[in-house]
């Protein structure tokens, strides 16, 4: 199988045995001044071995032709000219720690600046290609931008770090996790993130389903939020995703930078057992979009429950249930605590008109 996101491929070899493999190694401890050993075939010379130090970490070239890519390379100046490849990057106890990919020059001949996709990373992908003959990635659901001096001075930051969240797709995994339009996410697992390619990466080590943790600083404070992950698959993220691929891509196009709502507000998701929905609180800005002063959002609506049987849409805010006043998403879940029977909701559209809906 082949990943366009990460310019690997598995070739499977029928009927072979007593092979000599070489062990995975931990990219995440390779540290810039290292020793390694570059491994392949060079302008036709066969089974050529080069040596280097690691020059660099978290290289994006966009050399990639996807849409999609994943870019996180490992910068060597061990010599690699065409035809090294999809060869090994050993250290120095032989171990794998990347897969060579591409050279920095003029001339096609290395000119110092060689680059490997990290053992980590291949891992994850070979892993899932051998499996499923496709790689399952867990998605955020969010679209992203590097922060600069003037948007960290805009978000309060002390320096320049994180990456800023240009967009949350509604219904995603962000969104049911309680992120939002503007935050920055600062860590992922603990790990600090200060590029795009540095969340992609980690992410993309993740399948559906799994959780991570996720820094974000809102606000002028860290938080930090439990995402479980959700796979392309999903029927949320498949128009997002084919717009994205229909679209133009992100080279060509620099979404504008949105200063985030009213950060103080809480935006985490209350999940409504029974009826598959998520609730949240307002934000001050969407007080004012909707025209209301208080009530429920309703983040996201899954397929398959009594909500989405009713027709309830997502992005509405709940007003009323059965007339009872709902002011937060906790008067949704004692109300519904002791009701029996079906109960009539009444949300409020941000073109500021209601709508009704009976929930079995």
């Amino acid at each position: 199988g082949t990943d366009s996101s990460t310019d690997l491929a598995v070739i499977k070899i029928d009927e072979a045995t007593d092979i000599p493999v070489v062990p995975f190694g931990n990219s995440d401890r390779v540290q810039v001044g290292d020793w390694v050993v570059a491994v392949g075939n060079p302008l036709q010379l066969t089974s050529t071995v080069t040596a280097g130090i690691v020059s660099a970490l978290g290289r994006q070239l966009r050399i990639i032709e996807d849409q999609f890519r994943i870019e996180n390379f490992i910068q060597t100046d061990a010599a690699i000219n065409p035809g090294n490849s999809g060869g090994a990057l050993v250290n120095l106890q032989g171990e794998l720690v990347g897969i060579n990919t591409a050279i920095a020059s003029r001339t096609r001949r290395t000119e110092g600046y060689g680059f490997a996709i990290p053992s980590v990373l291949v891992e994850r992908i070979v892993t899932d290609l051998i499996a499923y003959g496709e790689v399952r990635r867990g998605d955020l659901g969010v679209s992203i931008l590097p922060v600069e001096a003037e948007r960290a001075e805009e978000l309060g930051l002390e320096d320049i770090r994180g990456v800023y969240i240009d967009e949350v797709q509604p219904g995603s995994a962000a969104d049911r996790a309680g992120l939002r339009d503007g935050d920055v996410v600062t860590s992922i697992m603990g790990e600090s993130v200060n590029a795009p390619n540095d969340l992609q990466s980690l992410i993309a080590r993740k399948r559906p389903g799994d959780t991570v943790a996720v820094g974000v600083w809102r606000g002028n404070t860290e938080q930090v939020y439990d995402v479980a992950l959700m796979g392309e698959d999903t029927p949320v993220y498949q128009n997002w995703l084919s717009d994205l691929r229909s679209g133009p891509s992100s080279d060509s196009e620099t979404p504008s930078y949105r200063p985030p709502d009213d950060s103080s507000n809480d935006t985490s998701v209350t999940e409504i057992d029974g009826w598959d929905i998520g609730l949240r609180a307002l934000t001050t800005a969407e007080e004012s979009t909707f025209g209301v002063d208080a009530g429920a959002y309703v983040a996201y609506v899954e397929s398959g429950g009594d909500a989405a049987a009713a027709g309830l849409p997502r992005n509405v805010v709940v007003t009323r249930i059965d007339d009872v006043p709902v002011d937060t998403p906790s008067d949704v879940v004692e109300y519904l605590a002791g009701a029996t029977g079906p109960i009539l909701v009444r949300v409020q559209r941000r073109d500021g008109t209601p709508a009704f809906y009976e929930i079995d």
